[in-house]
C-alpha cells in the first residue's frame, strides 16, 4: 500500500528516526525473501516491481540503501521475463492519465537498464528492442492504434503517443544499439585472438536483428512510419536493404580478414537506417553513398574508370562520407565510423590525408586575418610585427617538394582573398566631385536634425511600440551570438574527432609515407590551437601536440617514408619553427619533428649526404640557440640530438665548446659547458671508435680552451659557477677515456693549474670550494683552496651575528637597569664600594661568561664545517 512505502521510505532514509533500525531490519527481509530459490517468479516480479515504482523509481536514491538493486541482481531467467512483461505493459497502459508521461519515461529508462544488465540473455534483449523500435518508428495502419493500446505480445504499436514519448524511445534504442555493436565487436576480437569461437546465442548480431525487423515492419502493409519518407528517401532505403542482403552473403563466404573489413560496412548502414527514420534529409545521401563506395573498393575496377584520371578514388570517397557523419552528435554512429575507418584506413590516400587536415586548418584564415587587421589598425608596429610576420611566414611556408603543398596552397589562397576583400571594404570609395561630397554632408546633417525632432515629437505609445522593436532587435543579437557559439564549439568538436582518426591511421600504419608529411600542416593547426582565447583552445592544442609527439614522432623509420628532398625541405622548415616559434607547445613539437626527420634521413638519404644536412641543421639551431634571446631551444634537445645522430657531436662540439667564454650571459656559458660535457660523455660511452673520436683527440686543446674558460670567467651566481666547474671537471675526467692516453698527455696542464690558483677566493660558497678541489685532484695541483671560516655559509654567518647582537643588547639593559637602582640607593661613580658594587661586579660576571661560552660554540661550529 501507498502508506506502508512512505512509512518504510521515511525511516529509513532518516537514521534520527525511531523506527529506523526496524525499516532496516524490513528491507533486509523483502530481499531475503526474493532471493530465497522457493518464492515463485510471479512474486518476486510483484515485489521488485511495487519498490521499483515508488518515487519515480527513486527507490534507492531516496533511501539511500541498495535495496532494488540487490533485487533486481536476485533475479533469474524466468522472473526477468516476466519482470520485463510487467515494464513493457507499464509503458502501454499507465495507471493514472495525469502521469502517463512520467510513468512512459521511467518504463523507458528501466527497459534500458534491463537490456544492459549482463545477466539479461540476447532474446530479452532482443525483444526489448523491437518493442522500442516498434513504438518510436511506427503507428498502425490508418492512424494510430486501437484505443485500448497495444498488447505486449502481439508487437502491435500504442495508441498515440506524445512525441516526448517517441523521442525517448529514439534516444534510449539508438544507444542500446551502439552499446551493442561495441559488445559484438568486442566478442569476435575477443574471438579471434583466443582463436575460439563465442557462443552463438551470444554472439548473435542484434543489430542486425532489429535492421531486419525494422524493414518487415516497413512491407507490412499492417504499419506505417510516424514520419512519412518521400519517394527519393524510401528508394534509397530499399537500396540499402538490398546492399546489406548481399553484403551477409559476402560474409558467409569471405575469409576472416575479408569478413573483418565487411562487417563495420554492414554495421554503418544499419546505423544509418536507423537514424535515418529519425531526420530523413540529413542522412539520405550518405545512405545513398555508402553501398556504391562499397562496391567500388571490393570489386576491380573495369577498363573505362581506370582510364578516367578525373574520376575520385573510392577511398577519398569514402573518407569525405566518414567526415561528414563525424560531424554528427550521435554517439553511436561516431563509433561505427571509427570502426569502418580503422578496418580500411591502410588504403587512406594523400588525398584523404588532406581532407582530414583541412578540417584541423579551418579557422585559421579567420585568425590570420584578424590579427593583422588588428595590427593594420595599431598602425606600424616596428620590428615586433615584423617577427611576427616572420614567424607566421615559418609556419606557413608552401614546400613545393613536400606532399602537403596542396593543403597549404589552398589555405593560403583563402586568406589572399579574404584579405583583400577586407582592403577593399575598408577603403572608402574616391569622391568624384568636392562640391558634390559636400552637399550629400550637409543632407545627412539635416536628416540627423530630422529624426532628432521626430524623436522629441514622440508619444507614449510610439514610445512603447519603440522599445518592443528594441526588444525584438537585442533578442536577435543574442540569439545570433548564441548561434556563433554553437557553431564554434561544433567546429571544435569535429576537429577532436578528426584527430581521433589521424591516431587510428597513425598507430596503424606507423610507416607510411604520409605520417612524415603531415608533420608542418598539423605544426601550422597547433600554432593556431595554442593561440591565446578566444581563438585557441588549450584541450585541442593538446590533442593535436599528443599527435605530433606521440604518433607522429614515434614512428618507424621506412625507406619509403620520403623521398630525401622533401625530408630535407621538411627538415630545413621544421628546424627554423623549433627554433623560431614563440609558443612553446609549437616549438617543443617541432623540436620532437626534428629528431623524428633526422632519423628518417638517415635511412632514406646517403651517408655523405646525411652527415652534411645533419650537421648543417644542428649547427644553425646551435647557432640560434647561443644568439638569439626569443629562442624556445634548450640543451636537453641537443643533448637528445647528439644520441639520436652521431655523425653530428664533432660540429655540436666544435660550436659549443669556444661559447663557454664567448657566450653573452652566465647562463649561456654554463649551458655550453654542460652541452659539452654531455656530448662527451656519448662518444665515450659508446663501443665503437667513430670519427668524433678522432675528433677530440685533435682538437684536444679547445677542450682544454673551454676549461680555461670556465676557470677565468668571473660568474655573478655561486650557483652558476659550482655548475660551471662541475661541468668542466667532467670534461677533464672524460678526456682520457675518449683518447685512451692520460690527461698530462692530452691537455697542457700548466697553463690550467695556474688560472685554478688564480680562481681562488676567500669568501667563495662550499659547492664552489668542492668543485676546485676536484680540480684540483685532476690537474694534481699542489695549492689547496681558501677554507676556514670564510668557508662558512651566509646563513649560519648571519645567524650567529644575530645572537651576538642579541646578547649584546641584553647585557646592555642589565647594565641601563644596575645603574637605575644604583641612583636609587644613592650610589655615584665607579669608584664607589660597597655592597651593591659587589652585586653589579657579579651580575656582571655571568654576563661575560656566557660570551665566552658563545665564541666556544662558535668555533667548534666552525671546525665542524671545516
Amino acid at each position: 500500500s501507498k502508506g506502508f512505502m512512505k512509512c518504510l521510505v521515511n525511516n529509513l532514509s532518516q537514521k534520527d528516526n525511531y523506527l529506523h533500525r526496524r525499516a532496516a531490519q524490513c528491507a533486509h527481509t523483502i530481499v531475503q525473501f526474493v532471493k530465497k530459490p522457493t518464492t515463485a517468479p510471479q512474486a518476486r516480479v510483484a515485489v521488485t516491481s511495487a519498490l521499483q515504482r515508488f518515487g519515480g523509481g527513486r527507490f534507492d536514491q531516496l533511501t539511500g540503501t541498495s535495496t532494488v538493486a540487490q533485487l533486481l541482481q536476485a533475479q533469474d531467467a524466468s522472473s526477468a521475463g516476466l519482470h520485463m512483461e510487467d515494464l513493457m505493459r507499464s509503458f502501454l497502459h499507465p495507471e493514472e492519465a495525469d502521469t502517463a508521461a512520467q510513468k512512459r519515461a521511467w518504463a523507458v529508462e528501466q527497459l534500458s537498464i534491463f537490456c544492459r544488465n549482463s545477466a539479461t540473455d540476447s532474446a530479452q534483449r532482443a525483444r526489448v528492442l523491437k518493442f522500442m523500435l516498434t513504438h518510436a518508428f511506427f503507428q498502425a495502419s490508418g492512424g494510430g492504434g486501437s484505443q485500448k493500446g497495444g498488447n505486449v505480445d502481439d508487437g502491435q504499436p500504442s495508441l498515440d503517443l506524445a512525441s516526448d514519448a517517441r523521442e525517448r524511445c529514439q534516444t534510449r534504442l539508438l544507444t542500446l544499439l551502439a552499446h551493442e555493436a561495441n559488445r559484438h565487436a568486442a566478442q569476435l576480437h575477443q574471438g579471434g585472438k583466443n582463436g575460439t569461437k563465442p557462443d552463438a546465442e551470444e554472439s548473435q548480431d542484434l543489430l542486425e536483428v532489429v535492421c531486419a525487423h525494422c524493414h518487415t515492419m516497413e512491407k507490412s502493409k499492417k504499419f506505417t512510419l510516424v514520419v512519412p519518407l518521400e519517394a527519393e528517401q524510401a528508394e534509397a532505403r530499399k537500396e540499402a536493404f538490398s546492399a546489406l542482403a548481399k553484403m551477409s552473403q559476402r560474409l558467409k563466404a569471405s575469409s576472416a580478414a575479408e569478413a573483418g573489413r565487411t562487417r563495420p560496412f554492414c554495421h554503418l548502414i544499419q546505423m544509418l537506417l536507423l537514424h535515418h527514420l529519425t531526420e530523413p534529409h540529413a542522412y539520405a545521401q550518405v545512405l545513398a553513398e555508402l553501398p556504391l563506395v562499397f562496391d567500388k573498393l571490393v570489386e576491380a575496377p573495369s577498363k573505362d574508370e581506370a582510364s578516367d584520371e578525373d574520376a575520385p578514388h573510392p577511398m577519398d570517397v569514402l573518407t569525405d562520407v566518414l567526415l561528414t557523419l563525424a560531424a554528427q552528435p550521435s554517439a553511436g554512429l561516431r563509433e561505427a565510423v571509427e570502426r569502418l575507418f580503422r578496418a580500411w584506413c591502410d588504403s587512406l590516400t594523400w588525398t584523404g590525408v588532406q581532407d582530414m587536415l583541412r578540417v584541423l586548418l579551418r579557422g585559421n584564415t579567420r585568425q590570420k586575418a584578424r590579427r593583422k587587421g588588428e595590427r593594420r589598425g595599431k598602425g606600424s608596429g616596428g620590428e615586433e610585427d615584423s617577427e611576427e610576420d616572420d614567424d607566421e611566414d615559418v609556419l606557413e611556408m608552401e614546400g613545393e617538394e613536400s606532399e602537403g603543398e596542396s593543403v597549404e596552397e589552398e589555405v593560403g589562397q583563402s586568406s589572399d582573398e579574404e584579405e583583400s576583400d577586407e582592403d577593399e571594404a575598408a577603403k572608402p570609395p574616391p569622391s568624384k566631385k568636392p562640391k558634390a561630397a559636400a552637399k550629400k554632408a550637409k543632407e545627412a546633417t539635416s536628416d540627423e536634425d530630422s529624426e532628432e525632432d521626430e524623436a522629441d515629437a514622440m508619444d507614449d505609445d510610439a514610445m512603447f511600440e519603440m522599445d518592443a522593436l528594441l526588444g525584438r532587435a537585442f533578442k536577435s543579437a543574442r540569439l545570433d551570438r548564441t548561434a556563433a557559439k554553437a557553431t564554434s564549439e561544433a567546429l571544435v568538436h569535429f576537429k577532436f574527432r578528426t584527430c581521433t582518426l589521424l591516431d587510428i591511421f597513425m598507430r596503424k600504419n606507423p610507416a607510411s609515407r604520409h605520417v612524415p608529411a603531415m608533420l608542418l600542416p598539423l605544426l601550422r593547426a597547433l600554432s593556431a590551437a595554442a593561440a591565446p582565447p578566444p581563438d585557441g583552445n588549450v584541450q585541442l592544442a593538446a590533442r593535436i601536440s599528443g599527435l605530433i609527439s606521440n604518433g607522429i614522432c614515434k614512428g618507424k623509420e621506412s625507406a619509403n617514408a620520403m623521398d630525401a628532398e622533401s625530408l630535407k625541405t621538411t627538415l630545413a622548415k621544421t628546424a627554423s619553427i623549433a627554433s623560431k616559434s614563440r609558443s612553446k607547445p609549437v616549438a617543443t613539437a617541432a623540436a620532437s619533428g626534428c629528431h623524428y626527420l633526422l632519423r628518417l634521413l638517415k635511412v632514406a638519404a646517403p651517408e655523405k649526404e646525411y652527415r652534411v644536412v645533419a650537421a648543417d641543421t644542428l649547427r644553425d639551431m646551435a647557432a640560434s640557440f647561443f644568439t638569439s634571446k626569443d629562442t624556445r631551444l634548450s640543451r636537453v634537445f641537443f643533448e637528445e640530438a647528439g644520441k639520436r645522430c652521431a655523425v653530428a657531436r664533432a660540429t655540436l662540439l666544435a660550436l659549443t665548446l669556444p661559447k663557454a667564454a664567448e657566450a653573452r650571459t652566465d647562463y649561456l656559458r654554463v649551458e655550453a659547458a654542460s652541452l659539452g660535457a654531455a656530448l662527451l660523455r656519448q662518444i665515450a660511452s659508446q663501443k665503437v671508435e667513430g670519427e668524433d673520436t678522432k675528433w677530440v683527440a685533435k682538437e684536444a686543446t679547445k677542450l682544454s680552451g673551454a676549461v680555461l674558460a670556465v676557470l677565468s670567467t668571473h660568474y655573478k651566481k655561486p650557483l652558476h659557477h659550482a655548475d660551471a666547474l662541475k661541468a668542466a671537471c667532467a670534461i677533464l675526467e672524460l678526456v682520457p677515456k675518449v683518447v685512451g692516453k692520460p690527461l698530462r698527455e692530452t691537455v697542457p696542464l700548466d697553463g690550467l693549474i695556474g688560472a685554478l690558483e688564480r680562481s681562488y677566493n676567500k669568501d667563495s660558497v662550499p659547492k664552489v670550494i668542492s668543485q676546485q678541489q676536484r680540480m684540483q685532484a685532476l690537474l694534481g695541483a699542489k695549492k689547496r683552496p681558501a677554507s676556514g671560516s670564510n668557508t662558512e655559509p651566509k646563513a649560519k654567518k648571519q645567524k650567529v651575528d644575530a645572537i651576538d647582537k642579541k646578547d649584546s643588547k641584553k647585557d646592555g639593559s642589565k647594565k641601563k637597569k644596575d645603574k637605575g637602582d644604583k641612583k636609587k640607593n644613592g650610589t655615584k661613580g665607579k669608584g664607589k664600594t660597597g655592597v651593591e658594587g659587589d652585586a653589579t661586579i657579579a651580575e656582571s660576571e655571568p654576563a661575560v661568561k656566557s660570551k665566552g661560552t658563545k665564541e666556544k660554540k662558535r668555533s667548534k661550529s666552525d671546525a665542524s664545517d671545516n
